[in-house]
């Protein structure tokens, strides 16, 4: 990354600029909320093919939401994470339960998750648009000079790093991870936290 950093001065001055390298964070803070998720899945041993569409899904379905007047612009973003929380639902019950295998369940969700959204839209752009609490968390700045975006993604990450630490959750998600039978045979809900 330094690497890159001094190779990137020398292309351009403002590179390495405090409002370049901020509003690369800013950009970098979604993925890194996506990937904190993607890791716990990754530490359990499975993979999720579904993290594209789920995304859409929440945030279309979210902004969809608002419009429906006042009561769906202050439910918009609680629809939206539930909306995202479903299609993990169904692929928590898909591995968990019905013993499907990740890689398989969570690709095909993905398609549908996909055919939905192409449903809702017609195949066109869609014509909803995000509230004015939706873009302030994007894009506003609670603390001056930094994108909350940021914040929210140090907070998801301290949290996950708690979790996974100091948790009898996180114990169990790493003694999955290392073998499911092992852990199932020492007492752990394997299907509850694969779930």
């Amino acid at each position: 990354i330094l690497l890159l950093l001094v190779l990137g001065s020398f292309y351009s001055a403002s590179f390495l600029s405090p409002e370049y390298l901020l509003q690369q964070l800013k950009v970098a803070s979604f993925l890194g909320v996506i990937a904190t998720g993607m890791m716990i899945v990754v530490l359990l041993g499975q993979i999720d093919l579904s993290v594209p569409w789920s995304v859409a899904v929440g945030g279309m379905m979210a902004c969809a939401a608002a419009a429906f007047g006042p009561v769906g612009v202050a439910l918009a973003i609680p629809f939206g994470v539930a909306c995202g929380a479903a299609v993990g639902l169904v692929n928590g019950i898909g591995v968990a339960y019905l013993r499907i295998p990740s890689m398989i369940i969570t690709l095909a969700t993905n398609a549908v998750a996909q055919g939905l959204m192409v449903l809702y839209t017609g195949g066109f752009s869609p014509q909803d648009s995000a509230t004015a609490a939706m873009r302030e968390i994007a894009t506003g700045e609670l603390i001056p000079m930094v994108p909350n975006a940021v914040v929210i993604w140090a907070v998801i990450g301290a949290g996950t790093v708690f979790l996974l630490t100091r948790t009898t959750f996180g114990r169990a998600v790493y003694a999955i991870g290392n073998r499911e039978r092992a852990a199932y045979l020492s007492g752990v809900d394997t299907r509850r936290i694969v779930l």
